[in-house]
């Protein structure tokens, strides 16, 4: 059954007028012209939970039914539902349910850990759906230092309520993904609060540059 009906949430009226306001997506906008889909009834959105065999965020269920079925926000955008943005690997185009599918397939993926966003080359934005608050978790197989029989995630923010604000207020969360000051390994409980953070080595952004470099020669050769 349903939540009854509830005022919609400031942030997804907020990032209504963003979208509606053609501001899409900032990640490689150069040369991919992304598109909004209509969004979704809650029917649909129920259809999906089924699927998955858990719930969506509020936060995330109110963007696809009040906002549109993905296409828009971080990196390439909100990966959609069923007939919404999706998330091409190769020559397939998944949406949400099907990535998350097709992740768990690997026995060391974590259950609950929903991909919403790709930046490319295999990295993904999720969010952890088995923890309090859901927090935002980076996955980021390129590196070599993971160590064996662990996934290599990150966590990356609170919640998906501040992933979305401060990509609404303009922030470089694929800078921020590799910040000391946003690092946090996910196999560890997520913060409440932002000061609960503990200090965390820094890490280089030799790392972010080069596959920043890497997406943006593809992106030139696809032009």
């Amino acid at each position: 059954m349903r939540p009854a009906a509830r005022p919609v949430d400031p942030l997804v009226e907020q990032l209504a007028k963003h979208v509606a306001s053609d501001q899409l997506v900032t990640y490689l906008a150069d040369w991919q012209r992304p598109k909004v889909y209509p969004p979704v009834g809650y029917d649909q959105v129920a259809l999906a939970e089924t699927r998955l065999g858990f719930l969506l965020p509020d936060l995330l269920r109110e963007i696809y039914t009040k906002v549109g079925n993905g296409g828009f926000g971080p990196g390439y955008g909100l990966i959609g539902l069923n007939g919404g943005a999706t998330d091409r690997v190769g020559t397939d185009e998944r949406n949400l349910i099907q990535c998350y599918e097709s992740r768990r397939f690997d026995p060391d993926w974590p259950e609950k850990l929903l991909p919403i966003c790709t930046w490319g080359c295999a990295i993904y934005s999720c969010l952890d759906c088995s923890r309090p608050g859901v927090p935002v978790i980076s996955y980021d197989p390129n590196g070599n230092d993971h160590p064996p029989g662990r996934q290599p995630n990150i966590f990356h923010f609170e919640s998906l309520a501040d992933w979305i604000e401060r990509w609404l207020r303009g922030e470089d969360l694929w800078e921020l993904m590799y910040s000391g000051a946003h690092l946090r390994d996910a196999a560890t409980p997520a913060p409440t609060k932002s000061e609960d953070l503990p200090g965390l080595p820094a890490k280089d952004n030799h790392v972010a540059r080069p596959f920043r470099a890497f997406l943006l020669r593809i992106a030139r050769r696809r032009q």
